[in-house]
C-alpha cells in the first residue's frame, strides 16, 4: 500500500498490523480491506481499498498415441496431466478427449474434445493422433478342374473365399493365374495363385492382402460324362467328385447353375489322369 499525511517526522515506521484480504482460493477478484493496520491514536487511518485478483494456473495435458485395426472400435483416448495446485488431482477433470471423424486406414487428430479441469485451471494441451492400421484379409481360389487340352480362364472369378473382410463389406472377383492354365499343360496339380481383387464393397487401401494358393486339376476325360450341379447360393461353381489313388474329393469349377439342374458322374482316377486318349 502507499500511505501519506504524516504529521511532523512520523512516517510509515509507526504502523503496525497489515492489510487483510477476503477468503477464498479460486479464480476471481477479493477485496482487499485494512485488516489489523494501525497508525497509532494520533490518526484515523482514511482507507481506499483495493482487490486481489486470483487467475487460473495452467494444467497440461498431453495425449497418448493410440492405435487400432481397420474395423475395429476405438481405444480409449489417455493422457497424463500435470500441474495441480493444493490437493487437486485428475478427480477434478470433466468430459474426455476427442478424435477427428473417419474409419479409414490413417491418423487421426486426438482433440481436447470436452475435457475440463474448471474454471481454476487453463489447459495447455498437447495433442497427439490415433492410427487407424489395415486389416489382415486373406484371399483363397477354390481348387479347379480343367480337361487336358482346354484353356483355363483366368477370371474373373467368384470362385474364392475371403477370411478378414470388415462392417459386411465384400471382394467383387479375383484374377487367378496357374502354370496348367494354358491348353499345352499335361494332366496333374497346379498351384492356382491369386493376381489381383476387384469390385466389391471394401477398398484395398484398407486390408493388407494375403493370397492363398488353390489347386488347378489338370486330367484327362475318356467316354461319356456329366458333373454334379449344386444350386445352394452361396455355391456359384460346379462340383466334380474325384478319385485320385484312392483319395476322393470334389474340385470347383465354372459358373452358376440353372435353378434346379442337376447331373451325377463317377470318375475313376484314369478317366481323370489316364493316357491322354479321347
Amino acid at each position: 500500500f502507499v500511505a501519506s499525511g504524516f504529521q511532523w517526522s512520523d512516517n510509515a515506521s509507526i504502523l503496525t498490523g497489515a492489510l487483510a484480504r477476503e477468503p477464498g482460493e479460486n479464480v476471481g477478484p477479493y477485496a482487499i480491506n485494512v485488516g489489523t493496520l494501525s497508525a497509532g491514536s494520533n490518526y484515523t487511518i482514511d482507507y481506499t481499498g483495493d482487490y486481489l485478483t486470483i487467475t487460473a494456473a495452467s494444467l497440461s495435458v498431453e495425449a497418448n498415441s493410440q492405435t487400432k485395426v481397420y474395423g475395429s472400435g476405438d481405444p480409449a483416448l489417455t493422457f497424463v496431466a500435470s500441474g495441480f495446485q493444493w490437493s487437486d488431482n485428475a478427480s477434478i477433470l470433466t468430459g474426455a478427449l476427442a478424435r477427428e471423424p473417419g474409419e479409414n486406414v490413417g491418423p487421426y487428430a486426438i482433440n481436447l474434445g470436452t475435457l475440463s479441469a474448471g474454471s481454476n485451471y487453463t489447459i495447455n494441451y498437447m495433442g497427439d493422433c490415433l492410427t487407424i492400421t489395415a486389416a489382415l484379409l486373406t484371399i483363397t481360389p477354390h481348387d479347379q478342374f480343367k480337361r487336358a487340352g482346354w484353356e483355363f480362364s483366368a477370371g474373373p472369378s467368384t470362385a474364392f473365399s475371403a477370411v478378414g473382410l470388415k462392417n459386411n463389406e465384400t471382394v467383387g472377383s479375383v484374377m487367378l493365374s496357374s502354370p496348367g492354365a494354358p491348353a499345352s499343360a499335361l494332366a496333374g496339380v497346379y498351384p492356382l495363385d491369386v493376381v489381383s481383387t476387384a469390385g466389391g464393397t471394401f477398398d484395398p487401401a484398407n486390408y493388407v492382402q494375403v493370397f492363398v494358393s488353390g489347386q488347378l486339376f489338370v486330367g484327362y476325360v475318356s467316354g461319356e460324362f456329366t458333373y454334379d450341379w449344386f444350386t445352394r447360393p452361396q455355391d456359384q461353381w460346379r462340383t466334380l467328385h474325384y478319385l485320385l489313388g484312392g483319395n476322393a474329393g470334389d474340385v470347383h469349377y465354372g459358373s452358376k447353375p440353372k435353378s434346379g439342374e442337376e447331373n451325377l458322374v463317377e470318375l475313376s482316377s484314369h478317366d481323370l489322369f489316364g493316357s491322354g486318349s479321347e
